[in-house]
């Protein structure tokens, strides 16, 4: 099966929230691991039939980094921002963030 990005103007997420939900939770478990992916967007993920994949992480920074909390806060405003203007969703962005330095949920 051919993994779509959610940039793709063809790509129409039959279950928007919950792709956007399972995105947050996966920030949230590298979060946990002790990094930011630092370049996250509609065009750093793929998603297929309930699998979500992020890609293009060579630019990553320990959550130590000087500016760890921008990097977040820009990954994360990315993502709310696509999934806004192509679904509708609105998300608190300061609500997100830190629900995910609060850690995961079992």
């Amino acid at each position: 099966m051919l993994q779509k990005g959610l940039f793709s103007t063809r790509t129409k997420l039959a279950e928007p929230q919950w792709f956007l939900d399972e995105i947050l939770r996966q920030v949230a478990i590298v979060y946990e691991k002790g990094y930011i992916h630092s370049d996250l967007s509609e065009y750093n993920i793929f998603v297929n039939e309930g699998v979500v994949q992020f890609i293009d992480w060579p630019q990553c920074v320990e959550i130590s980094h000087p500016h760890a909390d921008e990097l977040l806060e820009r990954d994360v405003s990315n993502v709310l921002t696509h999934f806004k203007r192509k679904y509708n969703i609105k998300m608190d962005l300061d609500a997100v963030i830190s629900k995910i330095k609060s850690g995961v949920e079992s």
